[in-house]
């Protein structure tokens, strides 16, 4: 159990994070999706720079792979993932030159880039942590970012929580 020592309401309010919106499905489905990826992404996202969580490497990579097909450029990291390539990708999604990252547990800790805005769950955690970590990539404010997006495809803010959030159903 987490013992808050700040609101996310004193949390925004200071500076710290920024306001975000949710689109959950109705129920928790595991690691089954509610709804296609790039059909939510395109409906709800107005273009952001998001990242895409996935719960496998083929998925993120056949993802990817879809996206770039409908003209979003979109890149992919993952264990396998070459410390030189990571960095390639990092440098274009930060610039702006990828728009969508898919990932599959690498992304969860210690990346930094405030000002994309967009969050797209497409697997759930086992761990109330790695959710929270994983959200908060989207959370942090950056020169004219007014909110964050976060796309639930599975129900992961069904399961963990989602006090902190914005709910609003698709």
């Amino acid at each position: 159990r987490l013992v808050p020592v700040a609101s996310y309401s004193d949390l925004i309010r200071d500076g710290f994070l920024v306001p975000v919106a949710l689109l959950q499905p109705p129920k928790d489905l595991g690691n089954d999706l509610a709804i296609d990826p790039l059909e939510a992404w395109a409906k709800h996202s107005g273009g952001a720079q998001t990242f895409l969580c996935c719960a496998r490497v083929s998925v993120a990579e056949e993802l990817a792979e879809r996206f770039r097909d409908n003209g979003v450029i979109a890149a992919t990291i993952h264990a396998d993932t070459t410390s030189r390539e990571r960095d390639d990708i990092m440098k274009r999604f930060r610039s702006k030159r990828v728009r969508v990252l898919t990932y599959v547990d690498t992304m969860t800790e210690g990346v930094d880039v405030p000002e994309a805005t967009c969050m797209m769950l497409a697997k759930n955690f086992g761990s109330v942590g790695g959710y929270i970590q994983t959200v908060g990539r989207v959370l942090r404010p950056a020169a004219g970012k007014t909110h964050a997006l976060v796309i639930d495809l599975c129900g992961a803010t069904l399961r963990h929580g989602s006090d902190f959030i914005a709910i609003c159903n698709y």
